[in-house]
């Protein structure tokens, strides 16, 4: 992970993610509910590509992490979250927890 230089970083309760100044995003951290969005709930101890390879989450924007949970709006202006969800947080339509970014619903 040599190299990565971010150009944000935000940090929930137990896990942090950052934007890079390519525009990818990584996470970092507790995974219990899928809050890393790597598609695992295993704690990760480095900075982790969001999104399930080859298809990881690029192109971002902007990157909010709540408690639990991590929002990302793209240069598209997409809405992707992923992690808890018990309260619907992730905007989906759902209260299950999303270890990969799902789209916010219209």
């Amino acid at each position: 992970q040599n190299g990565l230089q971010f150009a944000t970083i935000s940090a929930g309760f137990a896990t942090s993610c950052g934007v890079t100044t390519a525009g990818q995003s990584y996470c970092w951290g507790r995974n219990s509910r899928g809050e890393v969005g790597d598609g695992t709930t295993t704690d990760r101890l480095m900075p982790t590509p969001v999104g399930t390879p080859p298809l990881g989450l690029e192109n971002v924007a902007m990157l909010n992490s709540g408690g639990s949970h991590t929002c990302v709006v793209t240069h598209d202006a997409a809405a992707f979250c992923w992690g808890m969800n018990g309260n619907g947080q992730l905007g989906d339509g759902t209260t299950r927890d999303r270890p990969t970014p799902v789209r916010v619903a219209p």
